[in-house]
């Protein structure tokens, strides 16, 4: 089991962003598509030889999460931020150990198909041991598409990432790759920006 303790909430609510508040709605889907709520959720998984104990676990990503507003608020339907206390026994699931890997991976195909409770922080992670000595154990992050992207949970990896003396890891490859990709997206959006400015003022001197 999770610690039963609590985080303290932040003081004051703040407004979504078109694009947080249209992911939390699921309006950012075509409606004909049919998306689940599951489907806006990002799923991240870690692997373990030696699974380090639950409280660690917990410990060490309430240490990420506890600096990110959204972490810690409630995603409301009228599209703001509100702060509450984190539910660690909610968050936190220690899942029943499984035989082997297999066994490991229909399980987490089952965990990345449940939605979110949004009465919570639409986060959670899922702490599956693999009894089988030559299998790897699991560590699920699953982070609704509201809160961040694919970057944003490789990026809460790599923080908890550390070198074998312990100390925290200051670049992998990974890393590099995903930071070259978000300059990209970024320029990309930059000259898109421009262009679009150039053509309003193109319009307006028709």
């Amino acid at each position: 089991m999770a610690p039963t303790s609590t985080t303290d909430a932040a003081p004051a609510p703040r407004p979504m962003t078109g694009v947080e508040r249209s992911m939390c709605r699921g309006s950012v889907w075509p409606a004909d598509c049919e998306v689940p709520e599951h489907g806006s959720v990002v799923n991240g998984a870690l692997f373990f030889r030696r699974l380090p104990a639950m409280e660690a676990i917990t410990t060490e990503l309430c240490s990420v999460f506890s600096s990110q507003v959204r972490f810690r608020s409630l995603a409301t339907k009228d599209g703001t931020w509100e702060p509450t206390t984190l539910d660690l026994n909610y968050h936190f699931v220690q899942e029943e150990a499984v035989a082997g890997q297999a066994d490991a991976q229909r399980l987490v195909e089952d965990i990345i198909q449940q939605d979110l409770d949004h009465n919570f922080p639409l986060w959670r992670v899922h702490v599956v041991p693999v009894q089988d000595r030559r299998g790897l154990s699991i560590v699920v992050l699953r982070i609704h598409h509201c809160i961040g992207d694919g970057f944003a949970i490789a990026s809460i990896f790599h923080s908890l990432a550390r070198s074998e003396d312990g100390e925290p890891v200051k670049e992998t490859a990974l890393m590099r790759k995903l930071a070259c990709e978000r300059q990209h997206e970024q320029q990309t959006c930059s000259l898109a920006t421009a262009c679009n400015g150039v053509a309003q003022i193109g319009r307006a001197h028709v």
